[in-house]
């Protein structure tokens, strides 16, 4: 009787462990360097979600990096400041769900009441992990042509590209 009470416990915990891998956050991480391209210690970086107005605050240390973890999805607006430097503001920064975006945060001299605000972002480059990602919406999922709606069938959703004439006809 014991040993089956130690294999549904040692059970229970497993599926915990793999249920807590679930998540629905991004992060954003990032340098903080000058014009000369020197780090810079000490600056402060604040994330802004645009829908909550949730702040999330880090100061980058003495490499100049920081890191913003377990943000909710959605657009921010993340800025740094540093004393003798101009605010930099970047706007419209969109993150999705399991989303890892490094930033480089370029400070120029100036006094703090100055402020810079980039318009025209670039698209950011994931490269810290190797996966590729991708959000579903719901009207996709609904336009699904699946018999019975079986949720097995949507993982054939995220290949690369459609299977060719020969590739369907091979057994």
């Amino acid at each position: 009787m014991r040993f089956r009470i130690a294999v549904l416990w040692a059970m229970a915990m497993l599926t915990a462990r793999v249920g807590s891998a679930q998540y629905n956050t991004a992060e954003i991480d990032g340098v903080v360097f000058d014009a000369q391209g020197g780090v810079l210690p000490g600056a402060s970086v604040v994330a802004v979600h645009a829908a909550s107005g949730q702040r999330f605050e880090r100061v980058s240390d003495d490499r100049g990096r920081f890191f913003l973890p377990a943000l909710p999805v959605g657009e921010y607006t993340l800025s740094a400041a540093l004393e003798g430097f101009r605010q930099t503001t970047e706007r419209r920064v969109v993150l999705l769900v399991g989303q890892k975006v490094s930033v480089r945060v370029v400070l120029q001299l100036g006094e703090r009441t100055e402020t810079v605000t980039v318009t025209a972002v670039s698209p950011f480059l994931q490269t810290t992990t190797s996966e590729v990602a991708d959000v579903i919406s719901n009207r996709q999922v609904v336009q699904l042509p699946l018999n019975g709606r079986q949720f097995l069938q949507l993982a054939g959703t995220c290949s690369p590209s459609p299977p060719t004439a020969r590739s369907a006809a091979t057994p």
